[in-house]
Parts: C-alpha cells; structure tokens; sequence
C-alpha cells in the first residue's frame, strides 16, 4: 500500500472510534542503494521522508575518482517496472 491507502484505511477506523480525527502516515526510513563509482558504494538506510540523489551520492562518500559526473544514472522503482532516467552534475 501507498503512505495515502494507508493513511486513508487507518483514517476510516479512526473515524468509526474517534470524533474528528486526523491520521497522518510517515515513513520512519527507507533503505536506499548506491552502486558504482563512488568511494563506499552499498545499502543505506535513511531515517527521514525525504533524499535528494546529492545526498545519497555524499552518504556514499562522493564520486570516486574515476566516475563519470554528467552521466549519473537514476532508478527508482515505480508501480509496474522502474523508471532511469541520467543527472548531469558537471554544469
């Protein structure tokens, strides 16, 4: 289930207890992994809503010396496959 199903399930059996109730749904983390030219490539886990793909990069230490800063390959996993697209970092 998405954060908004499941959000709206728990809204509607708070609702059946509670008078004017709000439910709110975070992630607590969510694992992360960087591969390739960077300096400690692996899982990460990240404990807030929220990563930019800079920030997932520096937790990995940084692009190595030898990678390829303007062609930095994204995958992010979507409802039916994933989806690439390429950030160019160099301008």
């Amino acid at each position: 289930m998405t954060l908004e199903e499941t959000r709206n399930v728990l809204q509607e059996l708070a609702g059946k207890v509670f008078k004017n109730s709000t439910v709110e749904c975070r992630l607590l983390s969510f694992k992360f992994t960087v591969i390739g030219e960077v300096k400690a490539p692996g899982a990460y886990i990240n404990y807030n809503n929220y990563l930019t793909v800079l920030e997932a990069i520096g937790r990995a230490g940084g692009v190595g010396d030898y990678g390829n800063r303007n062609r930095v390959l994204v995958v992010r996993p979507m409802d039916k496959g994933t989806k690439t697209f390429r950030i160019n970092f160099t301008g």
